[in-house]
C-alpha cells in the first residue's frame, strides 16, 4: 500500500520519495535510480541496479534488474511466468497455487514499452515494444513478438566479421 501511494506523486519530489522508500525496503536499490509516476515493485525480494530507469505505471515483481538498464512506460517485469496454477479443476484459478520464480534483466538492456518479461534477459539488450518474453533471451540480442523471437545481436561487429556478413 505504501508504494502504490507514493507511485501517485508526481514530479521531482514524487522520484525523490520513491527512489528513498525502495532504497529501505527493497533488498538491494540505490540512490541513484530514476522511478516514474505509477511505477510500483510489488515484492520487497527485488534488486534493483544503478543508474535503473523505470517508467510511468510499469511494474517490478521478484527480479533482478541490472545496472543501467531501462524500462519504457507500462513495462511488466513478473514474477515467472506460472504465477497462477492451472492443474485443479475443481478449483478456480484465483484459488490454485502459483509458481513465483526470480527474473533477471542483465545490465544495459532497454525494454520497449508495454513489454511482458516473464524470463530472464541477457545484458545489452533490447526487447521491442509489447513484446511477451517467456523465454530466456541471450546477452547482447535485439528480441521482439508475441512470444519474443531474437532477430539480431546488439554486440558491434569487427572487421573480420563484417566483411564475413557480405
Amino acid at each position: 500500500g505504501q508504494a502504490e501511494l507514493l507511485s501517485l506523486f508526481p514530479g521531482k519530489i514524487g522520484r525523490y520519495l520513491r527512489n528513498a522508500y525502495y532504497f529501505l525496503t527493497l533488498k538491494k536499490c540505490p540512490l541513484d535510480c530514476c522511478f516514474l509516476l505509477g511505477m510500483a515493485v510489488t515484492h520487497s525480494e527485488a534488486e534493483i541496479g544503478h543508474r535503473v530507469y523505470a517508467g510511468a505505471y510499469s511494474n517490478i515483481g521478484i527480479a533482478t534488474i541490472g545496472d543501467d538498464t531501462m524500462l519504457s512506460d507500462h513495462v511488466y517485469v513478473l514474477s515467472g511466468g506460472r504465477q497462477h496454477g492451472t492443474a485443479e479443476q475443481d478449483k478456480s484459478f484465483q484459488q490454485q497455487e502459483g509458481s513465483y520464480s526470480r527474473v533477471h534483466v542483465g545490465a544495459n538492456s532497454w525494454l520497449g514499452v508495454h513489454a511482458v518479461i516473464m524470463a530472464d534477459v541477457g545484458k545489452n539488450c533490447v526487447i521491442g515494444a509489447s513484446s511477451v518474453v517467456t523465454h530466456s533471451i541471450p546477452d547482447d540480442s535485439v528480441a521482439v513478438g508475441s512470444p519474443a523471437r531474437v532477430l539480431k545481436s546488439t554486440a558491434p561487429q569487427t572487421g573480420a566479421s563484417a566483411a564475413d556478413a557480405r
